[in-house]
């Protein structure tokens, strides 16, 4: 029975996600992702025009949010896998402490160490730029090529090889013309 709630998943998440990829792909112009500066749990300053030239995985959680639970621990195995944020590929979670969630800061990070999820979580303390990234569904995961233009997103829970499809998605997309 979970297997099958697994398979029913995962073919709901790749409709969802081949919907939102062919709003995107009608639209004239690619639309640029929405710009932010924030610090991770680490204290680490992250701005997305950093990322310019890697694929962004950009993760909406909150702690409350049993869906968003279970897809963590693949963000995390994924994070390793393709080398911590190296080159190619950023991965991060986007977090609204005391806003979208009931846990504070300090609070979300303890619960980050307690599972030892270690990838860049960024802290939006004001809920402003969850707010422009949010799908009204938790988890949402966007995806943002290379050129910093957002390729799609998808609502609810992913496994580990839909998340690696998408990544490839984005990785395949020839840039823009500038």
């Amino acid at each position: 029975m979970k297997r099958r709630a697994a398979f029913l998943s995962a073919i709901l998440a790749a409709v969802l996600l081949v919907m939102s990829l062919s709003a995107c792909a009608e639209e004239e112009e690619r639309q640029p992702a929405p710009g932010f500066t924030l610090t991770d749990q680490y204290g680490n300053e992250h701005k997305l025009s950093d990322y310019r030239g890697k694929a962004v995985f950009l993760n909406l959680w909150t702690t409350w949010c049993p869906w968003c639970l279970k897809e963590m621990p693949e963000i995390e195995e994924i994070y390793h896998e393709l080398g911590e944020n190296g080159d190619r590929v950023a991965i991060m979670g986007l977090a609204a402490p005391g806003t979208q969630d009931t846990m504070d800061e300090q609070g979300i990070i303890g619960f980050l160490q307690e599972h030892g999820w270690t990838y860049p979580v960024l802290m939006d303390r004001t809920g402003g730029i969850f707010s422009l990234y949010s799908t009204g569904a938790f988890p949402a995961t966007w995806m943002i090529r290379p050129d910093g233009t957002v390729l799609g997103y998808v609502e609810g829970a992913l496994d580990k090889d839909t998340m690696l499809e998408i990544i490839q998605m984005a990785l395949e997309e020839t840039p823009a013309e500038e």
